[in-house]
């Protein structure tokens, strides 16, 4: 619990800082000897499902069940998505963007930014921006929109010895 309420702490404390990532550590006691730990990531893997011109970027939560939808959609030759009452455009080969989203009910900042990574790659990188800059979502994709790759970012990673 003390190693929890320190991370938090420093969290809290060192936005200021740039992106601190914590690693927390969840101690097991063991007399004899040494024991190993594993980490405990709420996002474990993706999934991608099309529908028609949807895009369904799935996630896996550890316990094996779907977390997150983030669903994409076509509108014209670019992939928008719905997100709190607001569309973002998320996904475009020509419009290389550093947008923000308000969304004043909620109180709440996003940013998306598309850029091109080389002559055939391309980025789409989905931030929450308040209080700081969170990156909750980053795709990878080619010229014809097949995703090569996906990255998010975690705050804390819970490390739990094996029972």
């Amino acid at each position: 619990m003390k190693a929890k309420v320190i991370a938090f702490l420093l969290w809290a404390c060192l936005p200021c800082l740039g992106q601190v990532v914590i690693l927390l550590v969840v101690a097991c006691k063991e007399t004899d000897g040494s024991r190993e730990y594993y980490p405990q990531l709420p996002v474990t893997s993706y999934a991608l499902k099309t529908n028609g011109d949807t895009l369904n970027v799935v996630e896996t939560d550890a316990k094996g069940g779907n977390g997150r939808v983030w669903k994409l959609y076509l509108k014209g030759d670019e992939y928008y998505m719905e997100w709190l009452g607001v569309e973002m455009l998320m996904m475009s080969t020509h419009q290389l963007t550093d947008s923000l989203y308000a969304n004043s009910m909620k109180y709440q900042q996003y940013r998306v930014c598309i850029e091109r990574m080389n002559d055939s790659l391309f980025a789409c990188s989905f931030y929450q921006d308040i209080p700081t800059k969170w990156l909750l979502l980053r795709m990878y994709y080619d010229k014809d929109y097949n995703l090569t790759a996906i990255q998010r970012e975690e705050a804390f990673v819970d490390y739990e010895c094996e029972r």
